[in-house]
């Protein structure tokens, strides 16, 4: 029927039966193919079969005016059958033996429409037999490919799930799933149920289009991941922008004949994400890396199979043949597939190698382990008892009286970890206290306390030395006999170095070389405060370090009967309770504030109050604390001793 609703007939060649679609008015519309018959004498009587190849979209087949059968669904709800043949049975009762017989087929046509190969009448046997066999390879073979790849899909997608980090897997994982979907228009009529479940138009340009240009899109990806091409952000954003214009150019296309109209276009779609593989392969090839070959081969099968498709479509119009590009793109996937299990199975050959050698490596690494734990019982237990000597040496160490006439002096030394980085002495001469010290080394353990050991004799030396020079003077000479004893050890000190004047025991006069601020406490008052230099002078430095200069200012110091100085390390302001709140100097002025009697009450009242303060907390330091107090009728005690002499 022609546009002005005449109805027109053409002679038709059977290389058109397959193409109706071109001699339909806009490639829409209704078109019958007609053919008349005689039956041959050897046939009359006889179960006969019309075959009837591949139709698109939908027929009726009429005998003598008499509808045989439907192929597909016709309008309005246009469906297609898939690739299906189909062999229709015909009834005796039809069949007109001695006069000519019409066969009619109407072909509903929506940019594409017509029956591949020549429609033939036979032994309904014989045509059901065809029909099958070409079904088979037509559709049946079809749908076996997808229901593998939907398992090998599924299957992959599983293995990536629970290794994530082999890209590959999930890549062929999801070609796998969107080429069943892809395919899924040629062995639809195998489910009839599924038919018509959608538009026609959209079914196309879902499954054929959209799934199409995903499993190319997958493809691509699963072929670099496979060959480690490094992944680039804005090289994977410009593919899926690729990827993103396909889609939406299939979505857009109004209705089936602009779709098979444009059906070349969605093709070159998917053939733009091959350009991707481009430079990964030419990257390889640069840096001859054979490896990527493994992975082109595969699709051998795929180039071969489009250009049979080619020519036939060009040359063999009316053969009955399947679409060679789905069977060469299933033959593709099976090679892939035994790719990756070859690479899997090499994997895990490997980890089963390495699990071994891993094995003997652990016994191995055990047995070491075990010498190397025994050697180190052995040097821990040298180690103990090499501390166990240092402690008792330092123990031993400061065994000396701390008995004076006219002075009471208490002590209490507490190192943080056995040996102790703190040193104290007292300066005593003709049997009289002359002089008294206390310092601190940096560092703690055995290294501080050798350096305590080294120092101490060298102090008294440079101290009994130096009686004749300023006090501000001794403490240089005292810092460099340190210097000189402890030689590259790296150790320094900070300290304080106090004297006695001979003539007149109540004058002291000290230095201070980066110790705390030592503590007057006066016997008869509530004088407790510490004892500073003078801010305006001159006053920095510590002790031992070679290339560091020294200055310290000589602050005199006054003490009468009863009256006591202390001495600390900063072990005891620097200690801290369990929330972290550090003791401080001002809490040591006002502990000291309370405390009378003798210098060991003063020294039990300040280490009991420390203590009440650092329970549960976290001892980070050597505590030293000296107590040195001029004693009541010291004068008296003096002339005592002198009637006795």
């Amino acid at each position: 029927m022609d546009n002005n609703g005449n109805f027109v007939s053409h002679r038709l060649k059977v290389t058109q039966l397959h193409d109706l679609a071109s001699i339909t008015p806009g490639r829409k519309g209704f078109i019958t193919i007609s053919s008349e018959f005689s039956v041959p004498r050897q046939l009359q009587y006889r179960e006969l079969g019309l075959f009837i190849g591949k139709t698109q979209i939908a027929a009726k087949v009429y005998l003598n005016g008499v509808e045989l059968e439907q192929i597909g669904i016709m309008p309005p709800d246009a469906f297609s059958p898939g690739t299906n043949t189909h062999a229709i049975s015909i009834s005796r009762d039809l069949i007109k033996n001695d006069q000519r017989n019409r066969i009619d087929i109407m072909i509903w046509v929506d940019g594409v429409g017509g029956v591949s190969g020549i429609p033939y009448i036979g032994l309904q046997d014989d045509v059901q037999k065809e029909e099958k066999i070409r079904s088979f390879y037509m559709s049946e073979l079809t749908l076996l490919f997808a229901g593998i790849m939907f398992l090998v899909g599924l299957y992959y997608l599983i293995l990536f799930f629970t290794q994530r980090k082999n890209k590959p897997f999930l890549y062929f994982g999801l070609m796998n799933l969107t080429t069943m979907l892809f395919i899924l228009p040629f062995f639809i009529g195998e489910f009839p149920w599924l038919m018509g479940f959608m538009n026609l138009n959209s079914f196309k340009k879902l499954f054929e289009g959209i799934m199409g240009v995903l499993t190319s899109f997958f493809a691509v990806s699963f072929f670099r991941a496979s060959i480690n091409a490094a992944y680039n952000r804005k090289y994977f954003a410009l593919r899926a922008i690729v990827l993103g214009i396909s889609i939406v150019s299939i979505i857009i296309i109004p209705d089936s004949v602009t779709y098979y109209e444009k059906h070349y276009l969605i093709f070159t779609v998917i053939s733009m994400q091959v350009i991707f593989l481009i430079p990964p392969i030419i990257k390889h090839w640069k840096e001859k890396k054979w490896s990527f070959i493994k992975y082109i081969l595969p699709f051998i099968p795929t180039y071969i199979a489009i250009s049979i498709d080619f020519i036939i479509m060009e040359r063999y119009v009316t053969l009955i043949v399947p679409l060679f590009t789905v069977y060469g793109w299933a033959l593709t996937d099976v090679v892939f597939l035994i790719v990756l299990a070859c690479r899997y199975a090499a994997i895990q050959n490997r980890m089963d190698e390495l699990n071994s050698e891993l094995e003997s490596k652990v016994e191995q690494r055990t047995k070491e382990l075990e010498a190397a734990n025994m050697e180190l019982a052995y040097k821990n237990h040298q180690a103990e008892q090499d501390l166990e000597l240092a402690v008792h040496m330092q123990q031993e160490f400061y065994k000396n009286s701390n008995a004076f006439l006219g002075w009471d002096v208490a002590v209490h030394f507490q190192p943080m970890s056995g040996v102790s980085g703190d040193l104290y002495d007292f300066y005593a001469m003709d049997g009289k206290l002359r002089g008294f010290g206390l310092f601190d080394v940096s560092g703690h353990g055995i290294s501080s306390g050798l350096v305590t050991m080294l120092a101490k004799n060298a102090i008294f030396h440079e101290f009994r030395a130096s009686l004749p020079l300023e006090l501000s003077q001794a403490i240089i000479k005292v810092n460099d006999a340190i210097i000189r004893v402890k030689g590259e050890i790296d150790n320094y000190m900070t300290g304080i170095l106090c004297r006695i004047d001979r003539d007149d025991s109540s004058k002291l006069e000290l230095v201070n070389a980066g110790c705390p601020y030592p503590i007057l406490k006066k016997l008869n008052s509530e004088v407790v405060k510490f004892i500073e230099p003078d801010p305006d002078k001159e006053q920095y430095g510590m002790l031992g370090l070679k290339h560091l200069d020294l200055k310290c200012q000589t602050i005199p110091v006054t003490l009468d009967d009863g009256d006591c100085i202390i001495l600390f390390t900063d072990g005891l302001n620097e200690a801290v309770d369990k929330n972290g709140e550090e003791y401080g100097k001002e809490r040591i002025l006002e502990s000291i504030k309370n405390t009378s009697g003798t210098a060991q009450e003063i020294l039990n009242s300040i280490i009991a109050d420390y203590n009440r303060f650092v329970e549960g907390g976290q001892i980070k330091d050597d505590l030293t604390v000296v107590v040195v107090q001029r004693a009541s009728h010291f004068e008296e005690a003096v002339g005592e001793l002198e009637e006795l002499e």
